[in-house]
């Protein structure tokens, strides 16, 4: 029988949780369903149906039998539990969850302990799904050993996570202190385009460690995936999409950040252009280890390239936010129908015109609504 305190935990957390990244969710689920089941071969017709099952199952397969692979979607699941605890933890200290530290701790810490693990396991879903489906797949292609380790490993991730909430809890409440880096930086001067430089490495240090970590198996998933067009222009142009796509979080707390801690910079005699400029910077500042990459991994011609199609597609998914506000489900819904547009721009060999297409789009959105936010 569930435990009135499991019940408690999940209504509050869990819920909480998928309501907060569901549309983050719900992208790589539609990505990954999409590439497994309706990409399809071209010319597929020499091939036998056991060998087109063989080829939509090629993600899970190559996770089963490459130790690379394992590892890392183990790290990638790591940073994705590390980001369960930075919700978990900053909703233990709302006033509306306070009273948490006086009635869960009432309960001895095995029992609070076992609650909290049942609340990970539930914040863990789409690790077990996909845990479960290699289980299957495994079975029917003979590879065990994997399957056994990612149980495991998602029973260690859920047990360490409800050893550290349980340790939390049963600590005593203390005051809130300014950052190290506010007492840093508080007699630097901070131009426009740097205060949401600021406040990421502040307050928002682990959704830049997992965006930069998303960031980095675009890059190395797209190039091991496209392994035959590598050198392609288009392979050049999939994985600097899959980049912007992997900073859509970061997009939208920039503009959380501004409708909420920068509102007053509406009635600042800034013209739009300046506005726009700045956010631009901002961007590619946050995004200046993906740009160095381009510039090493490319000819400076295509990296030049690239780095236009990057920025701009980075200022449309952010000026869609002025149209969409914070409705998190319109800006995915958005950000989804660009990428597919796009996509097919890349694979179609449009890249030049995408990128013009790309930024005159972004400015005119932007433009448009800027001053017609909702309040």
């Amino acid at each position: 029988m569930v435990s009135p305190l499991t019940r408690v935990l999940t209504k509050i957390f869990v819920k909480g949780f998928y309501r907060v990244h569901a549309g983050l969710l719900l992208f790589f689920f539609v990505t990954l369903l999409t590439y497994g089941f309706f990409i399809n071969v071209l010319n597929e017709t020499h091939l036998t149906p056991a060998d087109r099952i063989l080829n939509n199952l090629i993600l899970v397969l190559t996770l089963l039998s490459s130790p690379l692979m394992v590892i890392v979607v183990f790290v990638a699941w790591f940073f994705y539990t590390v980001k369960s605890w930075d919700y978990v933890l900053g909703q233990m200290t709302t006033p509306a969850n306070e009273f948490l530290y006086y009635s869960s701790t009432a309960m001895p810490r095995r029992g609070q302990a076992g609650s909290w693990f049942v609340v990970q396991l539930l914040i863990s879903v789409p690790m077990i799904v996909y845990a479960l489906f290699s289980i299957v797949v495994g079975a029917v292609y003979h590879y065990y050993l994997v399957p056994v380790i990612i149980v495991l490993y998602i029973v260690l991730l859920s047990g360490v996570s409800a050893g550290l909430y349980a340790y939390v809890i049963n600590r005593r409440i203390r005051s809130q202190k300014g950052s190290w880096l506010s007492g840093l930086v508080r007699g630097w001067d901070k131009p426009f385009f740097s205060l949401f430089l600021y406040a990421v490495m502040d307050k928002l240090k682990v959704a830049f460690v997992v965006t930069k970590l998303l960031s980095a198996l675009a890059i190395i998933g797209g190039f091991h995936i496209l392994t035959d067009v590598r050198e392609d222009t288009r392979a050049a142009g999939m994985v600097t999409l899959g980049m912007v796509m992997a900073h859509a979080l970061l997009l939208y707390q920039s503009y959380r950040f501004e409708h909420t801690a920068l509102r007053f910079s509406l009635n600042f005699p800034y013209r739009k252009i300046q506005v726009y400029v700045s956010w631009g910077l901002t961007y590619a500042l946050l995004t200046l280890p993906e740009i160095l990459w381009l510039f090493t991994r490319f000819e400076a011609g295509l990296a030049w390239g690239l780095l236009l199609f990057h920025v701009s597609a980075g200022l449309l998914v952010r000026s869609i936010l002025y149209r969409t506000a914070l409705d998190m489900k319109k800006f995915i819904y958005a950000v989804f129908y660009f990428f597919i547009l796009s996509f097919a721009a890349i694979v179609l060999k449009l890249l030049c015109p995408l990128v013009i297409v790309t930024l005159a789009t972004s400015w005119i959105v932007f433009q448009k609504y800027y001053y017609k936010q909702t309040p």
